[in-house]
């Protein structure tokens, strides 16, 4: 049985976790807060939002492999609150995943028969690029930093769609992928690699 003292501490903690989740994104976004909380003794989550302006949001969670385990959109309100039943899940570790417009979010979280555990609270993805097409000949490359499902799409110079492929998360840190793109012409093209973590991502390349 736990103690008065345990009971007071894990409640300074949450407190503590909440409050840092509020404020990490105050600067770029002043209207928006968010909290995600476990709930004592259950296999449960409480997620709580303040959405952005016009922006509709997503909410997933995902296996270590890269398996997506649940999703759901939710539309645009003052505030959006939804308590997350994970019991079906095995013990393991799992990432949650809050998309709201252009803003990303991860949280780290350990599914046990005590309950959920915050491995790390809700923090800002970085999306920053880190796609790299390479190609040779009719040959080309795809290297991007995602454990995401990924969409690939290759489009002409006068914007026609001419290649467009999806893959599911394989759990790695980084996609990976080579094309043989032998139907097409010679060229320039614009390859947009796109993911829910990372958001979409443009490099030119030539082919010849």
């Amino acid at each position: 049985m736990k103690t008065l003292k345990q009971y007071v501490s894990r409640f300074f903690m949450i407190s503590f976790f909440t409050m840092m989740t509020t404020a990490v994104l105050a600067s770029g976004y002043p209207s928006f807060t968010f909290s995600l909380l476990p709930m004592e003794g259950m296999k449960k989550v409480k997620l709580d939002l303040s959405s952005l302006e016009g922006a509709n949001g997503l909410v997933r969670v995902m296996s270590c492999d890269g398996k997506e385990m649940y999703r759901e959109r939710f539309k645009n309100d003052e505030m959006w609150s939804k308590v997350f039943n994970l019991s079906e899940l095995a013990e393991d570790e799992y990432k949650m995943f809050v998309n709201i417009g252009t803003l990303n979010l991860v949280a780290r979280i350990n599914v046990s028969e005590e309950g959920v555990n915050l491995i790390e609270n809700l923090t800002p993805v970085n999306t920053e690029s880190t796609l790299r097409c390479r190609a040779k000949g009719k040959k080309m490359s795809v290297f991007f930093n995602t454990i995401d499902h990924v969409t690939v799409r290759i489009h002409n110079t006068d914007g026609k769609e001419v290649f467009h492929s999806k893959f599911d998360g394989n759990g790695v840190d980084t996609f990976a992928r080579s094309f043989c793109l032998e139907n097409l012409k010679d060229g320039a093209y614009t390859v947009t690699v796109y993911s829910d973590e990372k958001g979409a991502h443009e490099q030119d390349v030539e082919l010849r």
